[in-house]
């Protein structure tokens, strides 16, 4: 990937990321995997405009030629979930990542909708042996992807993030969790059959609170909720707090401030709450 000694400057990774409205590492990944003709100036990866505009143009035709069918990626990472694949599981995140899918997309739509699709839409959590080994295969490959692409700048904010006492962990809180560090968020996870007061010590330590997200994972959950909110809303008043359940799940009346029914809404949820310009 060596540029002849003419070869002028060139642009940097961030402005070809730019050009082609895709992340920085999937400018990066397109150099490393041979795709987009590149050299290295200094410790720097340099590319001519003209090879960008060349692999713009040829990822249009691609797109014209042949579209994806939508959920197409979804369904087969589902087939890879329930057999417990997380090699080949991965190897379909890394497809869409390759595409210029955003990470953050990655974890919510791609993993989540595989997830939803296993267990249904109206599935609160992981309750039989194959809801089980997809969920954790899931939980394995969001955890990839926030490791390979960790979040830089200044952190947008804390979430607190736990299920409650009686019923499971909803399957959205795994891929919102790593879509949240993705956008910045500290994010602390206190895991599952959260007590009140765990919730409330950790809201009360943590700096730039944004909020508390109390996981529902079952009607099981609805009065161990209802505790905790009561418990946040009287001991750290002002926090925000969220509760994250199941589409068709009654979520009403348990007194937080905010609710959502998977991890894209839960995502675009804190992300309306942090501070305007973090």
């Amino acid at each position: 990937m060596s540029g002849p000694d003419s070869t002028p400057a060139g642009l940097n990774l961030k402005q070809v990321a730019r050009r082609l409205d895709v992340h920085y590492m999937t400018a990066y990944r397109y150099v490393r995997q041979g795709r987009l003709r590149a050299w290295q100036q200094g410790t720097t990866w340099r590319v001519s405009a003209e090879d960008v505009e060349a692999f713009a143009a040829g990822r249009r035709s691609e797109s014209r030629a042949a579209p994806a069918p939508p959920g197409d990626r979804a369904r087969r990472l589902a087939g890879r979930l329930t057999a417990g694949d997380e090699a080949g599981g991965w190897s379909v995140v890394e497809e869409a990542l390759a595409s210029g899918v955003a990470p953050e997309s990655c974890c919510v739509d791609l993993v989540g909708g595989a997830l939803a699709g296993i267990v249904g839409g109206d599935a609160p959590a992981a309750t039989t042996p194959e809801h089980r080994i997809a969920s954790a295969v899931a939980h394995r490959l969001v955890l990839r992807v926030g490791a390979r692409f960790p979040p830089r700048g200044r952190p947008a904010g804390s979430v607190v993030v736990g299920a409650v006492r009686g019923g499971p962990r909803p399957l959205c809180l795994a891929v919102a969790v790593e879509a949240l560090r993705l956008r910045r968020f500290v994010v602390l996870d206190l895991g599952v059959d959260v007590p009140p007061a765990p919730f409330v010590a950790a809201a009360r330590r943590f700096d730039r609170l944004v909020a508390v997200v109390v996981g529902v994972g079952s009607a099981r959950g609805r009065p161990g909720a209802t505790e905790a909110c009561r418990a946040l809303h009287d001991q750290v008043p002002g926090t925000p707090v969220v509760v994250c359940g199941w589409k068709g799940g009654d979520v009403t009346g348990v007194g937080a401030d905010r609710s959502a029914t998977d991890g894209g809404a839960l995502v675009a949820t804190i992300g309306s709450l942090a501070p305007a310009g973090r």
